[in-house]
């Protein structure tokens, strides 16, 4: 169970970044609630999210992180995400990310760093999905050339989320680890949910010896 492990991750990454955190359980089964006084990009106040589900269905690894999103929870998402991942071997790494809302004029600025910042993890597939999650594939790719990474990930954008999650019920394989991440209002959570039953239903083809 990947869960304790979940939160001990959080709980030490953010309280390294902050020391003077304030701590705040909201509930019996959840992970802590770390709220900053301010985040590494200087924008509006922020806050880990409140709510994750990790399940491993048919051999594969979801993150559903998907409740809400804003450039230092996206952060810490990728951290933990980064850590559970160094835990297994095989499969891919793949991060679905929707639109972070509510970020004003700076939107397309902070789409962009976090772009980049995703560039520096062990990422084989980036999906975005909707809105200003454009920015911040293109900046995720920009980043991985720069950094003589072009062919070691693919990047793959959507509007909308029904051909997002058609495309995924048909790239998913078993070894997998899978993130998702946005704000609640892109509908993230739903897909990650259809993901899972779809996943739950395939019968793999097994490899010819």
């Amino acid at each position: 169970d990947v869960r304790p492990h979940l939160c001990e991750v959080r709980r030490r990454r953010a309280t390294a970044a902050a020391p003077s955190l304030q701590l705040t359980e909201v509930g019996p089964h959840s992970c802590p609630c770390l709220h900053f006084h301010r985040d590494v990009f200087e924008g509006p106040p922020c806050a880990l999210p409140r709510r994750h589900n990790v399940e491993v269905v048919s051999e594969v690894l979801f993150v559903d992180d998907s409740y809400n999103a804003n450039p230092c929870s996206m952060e810490a998402a990728f951290d933990t995400f980064e850590e559970l991942c160094g835990r297994t071997s095989g499969g891919r790494n793949i991060a679905v990310l929707g639109e972070m809302c509510e970020l004003g004029a700076r939107s397309r600025d902070f789409h962009e760093k976090v772009g980049r910042l995703l560039a520096g993890k062990p990422m084989d597939l980036l999906v975005t999905v909707g809105g200003s999650s454009l920015y911040l594939g293109e900046a995720f790719a920009g980043e991985r050339e720069r950094l003589g990474h072009k062919n070691q990930a693919a990047t793959r954008h959507f509007e909308e989320l029904s051909p997002a999650r058609e495309y995924l019920s048909e790239e998913l394989r078993p070894g997998d680890r899978v993130l998702f991440k946005a704000s609640n209002s892109v509908g993230l959570g739903k897909c990650a949910e259809q993901l899972r039953e779809t996943v739950s239903n395939t019968e793999w083809e097994l490899p010819l010896v």
